[in-house]
């Protein structure tokens, strides 16, 4: 049975590898993620039916042993039946599979980098405020401003620098996520 599952799967897996060049330039990315379903969902489908026809086979096997014995034995199956009760074969135990944790999609990698750039930004706007007020601050001071202030205005700087380095990261990061293809 597990080998006519993975025969189902590769044969679905081939047929996408066949389809999916041509249907990348003419789907767009959401119409891609509905049809990687559905071939997900038919390759389930088709095993499926296979199973259950294992399973109705090992039924029969088990019923054919019980007539079987009952033939040998001169007793009818209803007999059989009675006295003891033969369960199917199991040799295939169903295994658990680990559910898989989602995988994030392009457009939602895309989004959250973006969400990030915009915020990395705010940052920035914010940090350039605060040195803008601080400068304002020193030019209103006169030619000898508090030591506690210039502190703040250097502090104010680097916090700026920082924030640039970010966004700058950032922004850098969404663009390598934008000229990948794949």
């Amino acid at each position: 049975m597990p080998r006519k599952r993975a025969k189902a799967e590769e044969k679905v897996v081939e047929k996408a590898n066949e389809t999916l060049p041509e249907l990348e330039e003419e789907l767009e990315l959401e119409e891609l993620e509905s049809l990687e379903e559905e071939f997900e969902e038919e390759a389930l489908d088709e095993a499926e039916p296979e199973e259950e026809a294992a399973e109705e086979a090992i039924t029969e096997l088990s019923e054919d042993e019980e007539a079987l014995a009952a033939d040998a034995a001169g007793e009818d199956v209803a007999e059989v039946e009675e006295e003891e009760e033969i369960e199917p074969l199991e040799e295939y135990e169903e295994e658990e599979i680990p559910e898989r944790p989602r995988r994030e999609t392009r457009q939602e990698l895309l989004g959250r980098l973006m969400l990030r750039l915009l915020q990395e930004r705010e940052k920035v706007h914010q940090a350039l405020e605060r040195v803008r007020d601080l400068n304002m601050q020193l030019r209103d001071a006169g030619p000898r401003p508090p030591e506690k202030l210039k502190e703040q205005y250097h502090k104010a700087i680097a916090e700026l620098s920082r924030a640039r380095r970010e966004e700058n990261f950032a922004r850098a990061e969404l663009m390598q996520v934008l000229s990948w293809r794949g």
